[in-house]
């Protein structure tokens, strides 16, 4: 069967030449010369799709799973990473509440909670929100925007629990 390409040679990428049509998966394809550099290409293509489509189910994380996680992270932090990590979330917190609150409807806001996820410098890369009140969309557009402390991994799940109708304990 001859090729469909302009100079007559097998290409990469599991032996097709069609080009990806998803847009956040891009392959490379790249003529193969011989059967051994071909078996390399797919191999090379295999765990090129491979890490895309993990990279692909990671963006579908669903609020409940991304808060499962935060829950996760949190708990694995030693005693001094997670006084760090409530410690920068502070002045987050303090800068939304002074902007956000002036939105609320009502005198208490019902409760919400936005799940962020950070890269190894601490910014905040992806926010999920369980709650939709004009405060909690707020907070989300601001913490989405915020600088926290450096995890140890990443990426790294933190949550920001808003309930201000709880008691405080004594």
């Amino acid at each position: 069967m001859k090729s469909r390409l302009p100079n007559e040679r097998a290409w990469g990428c599991l032996g097709t030449a069609q080009r990806s049509a998803y847009p956040k998966l891009t392959l490379v394809w790249a003529p193969v010369n011989s059967i051994r550099s071909g078996k390399k290409m797919r191999k090379f293509c295999l765990l090129a799709l491979f890490a895309a489509s993990q990279a692909v189910v990671a963006g579908q994380l669903s609020f409940v799973s991304a808060k499962a996680l935060a829950d996760r992270d949190e708990a694995s932090l030693r005693k001094e990473q997670g006084g760090a990590l409530v410690q920068s979330q502070a002045p987050v917190v303090q800068k939304a509440m002074s902007s956000c609150l002036a939105l609320a409807t009502s005198t208490k806001p019902p409760a919400f909670v936005v799940v962020v996820e950070l890269d190894l410098s601490g910014k905040v890369r992806k926010t999920w929100r369980d709650g939709d009140s004009e405060v909690a969309r707020c907070f989300e557009n601001i913490v989405g925007e915020a600088k926290l402390f450096s995890p140890p991994r990443a990426p790294f799940y933190s949550s920001f629990d808003m309930d201000f109708n709880a008691s405080v304990a004594n």
